[in-house]
């Protein structure tokens, strides 16, 4: 009986592990769909930026210069916001410290005997116990 609630509480873990993913994946697809309407917008108000700057100097130079002007301004900026996200992924972020609580269902799997099954095969059985959360975890 001890067996089976030790697998049970690790079947929980999993079923937390589902929520978290399902909480993530809706926050990711908001984020890039708001990164699209986001960049389509901008890239709506650069191009007319650029127009409005071709037209301001096209009464003062050629078309060819005016054009080259604008063309030149657009790569300046391009290149600024290449070295800003860059340094933005390039950064040295910190490992987050581990929690121990969220391994607590795994302590007893010595006193179990299984803990060489888990060495040998840790993915199918990590699997299933992640399967049997999810399914744990459905809402009828």
């Amino acid at each position: 009986m001890e067996t089976i609630a030790r697998l049970a509480m690790l079947a929980a873990s999993g079923a937390g592990l589902a929520q978290a993913m399902r909480r993530a994946g809706r926050r990711l697809a908001v984020l890039v769909a708001l990164s699209v309407l986001v960049g389509l917008l901008g890239a709506g108000a650069l191009g007319a930026l650029g127009m409005a700057l071709f037209y301001a100097l096209i009464l003062t130079m050629e078309p060819a210069w005016a054009a080259l002007i604008v063309a030149v301004c657009f790569l300046v900026i391009a290149a600024l916001i290449w070295l800003v996200a860059r340094r933005w992924f390039l950064r040295a972020e910190p490992r987050p410290a581990l929690d121990l609580a969220a391994a607590a269902p795994l302590a007893g799997l010595s006193e179990l005997g299984i803990g060489r099954l888990l060495e040998r095969n840790a993915v199918g059985v990590l699997l299933a116990a992640f399967v049997a959360g999810m399914l744990m975890s459905r809402r009828r």
